[in-house]
């Protein structure tokens, strides 16, 4: 479980983040945070993003410059929610407010714009995640009632930090095209995608896992297939499976998606 932590603090940014915005730089620079420190969190929902939440309030809670963390605060316009704080909390060198996802998108056009790139259950799109990550989460901090939530849990944010991880699915064979739309980290994780009747272009002589909620960011080994195996597994679901391709050792190779011919 401790390898989802690495993961985090391994992982590149899914968006080109400026250093001092940059949670990873963060975690790294100023609270020193080292994942064989920390529990693992316990599993007790499959939504993946619940999940990294709680990695992440892990990660933060190992510091030894924490002086106190809070999740999921909610800031309120009279009776109306107008946002919640994924984090706040403050630090020996100040207080901070950070926001965090994980995302997995598969690109369905040339890459240039940001809403080429959508989730495999087609309910969410990268222009949509990110507009909202900078204009509206990020910026609650900023907002006078945000501001009051914030001080009536003794925080004073002078830090705002982002947190955006996860995979580009490429179609299979291409990789990532020369030209990405500029707010896109050009070192971002990458995987691919294919449907159901391109199968057999994977390898035969190869070992699968799939990869099931919330473990989505480290694969379970314990389970391989071949690619008969696999392909009787998928073709006859409905919905787009995310596997692993490993060698003989269960290293990973690499990892994608298999979606329904009709996606």
């Amino acid at each position: 479980m401790n390898s989802d932590y690495s993961w985090i603090l391994n992982s590149p940014s899914l968006m080109s983040i400026a250093t001092e915005q940059s949670a990873l730089s963060w975690f790294s620079d100023t609270l020193h945070t080292h994942e064989d420190m920390i529990q693992p969190p316990e599993i007790t929902q499959h939504r993946l993003g619940l999940y990294y939440e709680d990695l992440v309030y892990q990660l933060i809670g190992s510091s030894r410059r924490l002086i106190d963390l809070k999740r999921n605060v909610k800031v309120f316009d009279g009776r109306i929610t107008k946002g919640e704080f994924d984090f706040i909390g403050n630090t020996d060198l100040g207080g901070f407010h950070l926001e965090c996802a994980i995302k997995f998108y598969l690109r369905t056009e040339s890459g240039s714009e940001l809403h080429h790139f959508i989730g495999p259950g087609k309910k969410d799109r990268l222009d949509l995640k990110w507009e909202r990550m900078n204009s509206h989460q990020l910026m609650l901090s900023s907002d006078s009632l945000g501001i009051q939530a914030c001080e009536a849990q003794g925080v004073y944010p002078k830090l705002k930090l982002l947190l955006i991880q996860g995979y580009l699915f490429h179609p299979f064979g291409e990789g990532s095209p020369n030209v990405l739309h500029q707010a896109i980290n050009p070192f971002h994780a990458q995987g691919w995608w294919l449907k159901h009747h391109q199968l057999g272009r994977l390898k035969h002589d190869g070992f699968y896992v799939v990869m099931i909620k919330p473990r989505w960011l480290t694969p379970d080994t314990s389970t391989r297939m071949n690619l008969a195996q696999l392909t009787e597994l998928v073709i006859g679901l409905n919905n787009p499976v995310l596997i692993c391709r490993v060698d003989r050792q269960g290293g990973e190779i690499d990892r994608g998606f298999v979606v329904p011919d009709s996606w």
